[in-house]
């Protein structure tokens, strides 16, 4: 599958290197500052690092989401996951469940 993990914080980090060690190569990190997202995802084989502009796109995409952040406030959203799933319809991929994992503080 493909998976999504939404922060580059601790608790995010050691969800995508987890992920990496059981075999994940389609791993998109999403972070608000690009950089640190990047430099975690060439920690990760097959990993690739965005800015939050990505999110929608990479959400579209997604198997499995996991979220790791400290926003005050939902980084994704009902309607941003439903928006996901819409498009994955559209791509031909809507029978396919998507997991999401909050896991924010």
């Amino acid at each position: 599958g493909r998976f999504v993990v939404v922060g580059s914080g601790k608790i995010g980090t050691q969800a995508a290197r987890s992920l990496a060690r059981r075999g994940a190569r389609a791993l998109t990190i999403v972070n608000r500052t690009v950089h640190r997202a990047e430099r975690l995802a060439l920690e990760l084989p097959g990993a690739s690092g965005v800015g939050l502009d990505a999110l929608p796109h990479a959400l579209a995409r997604a198997s499995a989401i996991i979220v790791a952040t400290d926003a005050m406030s939902p980084v994704v959203t009902h309607s941003m996951v439903e928006e996901a799933c819409r498009a994955r319809a559209l791509a031909g991929e809507g029978g396919a469940p998507v997991l999401v994992i909050d896991v924010s503080v």
